[in-house]
């Protein structure tokens, strides 16, 4: 599974919004928490960002990035219910808000609900192939554990091409959203290859 953990730059967003100024304990405590986990050092991360929450216990900021050093951690219980704090307000419209939900859901083996938050964090950045290919592995795990479940006796009595009709109509819900999501992929391809294409026409030109 892709691991991105998306990490809200706080220290800089506080900045330029007023929030906060770089000189007050908070923004210090943050700032150096952001340095340490771009630096992968998501313990030190960690504790800087839990300091400044006990300066700013109700940012939902601070909440997100310390479920972000969780997950690195991997204590996606830890991270899930930081993030389930966050009840309101911009971050809930922020793809890496349900990716990161997504992925402490999918380390917690429920794939469903996995699934249904990178589905969330695809409508709101349908570019992002990270969350894409996370999507389709819930998927995949989500039809594993169907196959691998036992029928009941009134299964069991159903006819073969019963069993295969229902089958599929499961799958439908999410046929509409692969095929939306495997048509921009492709689109983001073909861009890709013009821009290439673009530049190396540019080289002959020299």
């Amino acid at each position: 599974m892709a691991q991105k953990n998306a990490l809200m730059l706080l220290f800089l967003a506080l900045f330029l919004t007023g929030g906060w100024h770089w000189f007050e304990p908070a923004a210090r405590k943050v700032a150096k928490g952001v340095e340490a986990y771009q630096k992968g050092a998501y313990d030190k991360a960690l504790e800087a960002f839990v300091a400044a929450k006990g300066i700013a216990p109700e940012s939902d900021l601070l909440r997100y990035n310390t479920a972000a050093s969780l997950l690195r951690l991997k204590k996606d219980k830890e991270a899930l219910e930081e993030l389930s704090q966050i009840q309101e307000g911009n971050l809930l419209e922020n793809a890496g808000f349900h990716y990161n939900k997504g992925n402490a859901f999918f380390n917690m083996q429920n794939y469903q609900q996995a699934l249904d938050e990178y589905k969330k964090s695809l409508l709101i950045d349908p570019d992002d192939m990270q969350a894409k290919r996370n999507f389709e592995l819930a998927l995949q795990k989500i039809k594993e554990q169907q196959k691998n479940q036992k029928p009941d006796s009134q299964d069991q009595n159903k006819p073969d091409e019963q069993k295969q009709d229902e089958a599929q109509q499961k799958e439908d819900p999410h046929k509409d959203m692969m095929k939306y999501l495997n048509q921009n992929e492709r689109e983001q391809q073909k861009k890709q290859h013009q821009k290439q294409a673009v530049l190396l026409g540019r080289e002959k030109d020299w």
